[in-house]
């Protein structure tokens, strides 16, 4: 799915600083008082990954194929030492169109001894996902991925070892909402599971309702029904992401419809195709 995101890319991204004369196996150190830091591909730099003292040089190649979006991971090499066959191998990475422009040095936490290597995957279809390294001393250690890519205004960096960005909601239509991936006591990224998500501002939140419905005052089977006459027009508000969608009508009657599944509604105990009662769902694909 193409995600709706600015790029912010100038104003995100810092800066890196030549430590020598430029050319290709030249190292370059970076700016680290601020993080993010956006690295061009196939730049080679050195940066203390883990608090000890010492600098670990970075480098990070992508190839780009000569069929259009499709691109391999060619190197992923700390201090020398080859890792790209152990994302595809070892780690069994799905990455199947890594980005070709940028990798980025962050700090998740700024608390602990950490900063973290993130590369890109543009994804099979504009589904774009960042993949989270740290390194020890001795063995890069993958922690985890979060949708999104860190220049998109969407994705926010707390430095208190969370990290806010889109997350694809999984019932009714095609759409996102914001949610929280933090850190475990392991160092691993952990999408944190709302009660209730409240989704970005769309126009496949505006929906015109096609036939009679009822919905329910409380998301409840067994709370009192709502009447919503064909011709209304509803605003998705809200959803627990497993059954209940909170909807909102222009006159102001708020209530919930049950999701049976991803895509058909309770109605007075039979399930209906939610396209048959809305008119504007999105589906990506």
């Amino acid at each position: 799915m193409k995600q709706k995101s600015f790029l912010v890319t100038i104003l995100f991204a810092l800066t890196f600083t030549l430590a020598s004369c430029s050319g290709d196996d030249e190292l370059n150190t970076i700016d680290e008082s601020t993080y993010p830091v956006q690295i061009p591909i196939d730049t080679n730099i050195v940066v203390d990954l883990n608090n000890d003292g010492a600098k670990e040089s970075i480098s990070y190649i992508v190839d780009k194929s000569k069929n259009i979006n499709k691109a391999r991971v060619n190197s992923f090499k700390i201090d020398n030492i080859e890792y790209k066959d152990k994302l595809y191998g070892e780690l069994e990475l799905y990455m199947c169109n890594p980005n070709s422009q940028w990798y980025y040095i962050v700090d998740i936490d700024v608390a602990d001894d950490y900063k973290e290597i993130a590369i890109l995957d543009d994804g099979p279809s504009a589904d774009p996902q960042t993949y989270f390294f740290r390194y020890d001393g001795h063995e890069l250690i993958y922690i985890g991925s979060i949708s999104g890519f860190p220049h998109y205004e969407r994705f926010k960096f707390n430095e208190n070892g969370t990290i806010i960005s889109s997350f694809h909601l999984t019932i009714l239509q095609t759409w996102t909402a914001p949610t929280t991936w933090k850190l475990d006591e392991s160092g691993f990224l952990i999408r944190e599971n709302e009660d209730i998500y409240y989704p970005y501002k769309s126009n496949a939140l505006r929906q015109k309702v096609n036939k009679d419905i009822f919905i329910y005052k409380k998301p409840e089977l067994t709370s009192e029904q709502i009447f919503i006459p064909a011709g209304s027009t509803v605003t998705l508000v809200s959803t627990d992401n497993k059954h209940w969608v909170s909807i909102k009508t222009d006159d102001g009657t708020e209530g919930w419809l049950y999701m049976e599944d991803y895509s058909n509604i309770l109605i007075n105990g039979i399930p209906v195709d939610s396209r048959l009662i809305f008119n504007n769902l999105y589906f990506a694909g």
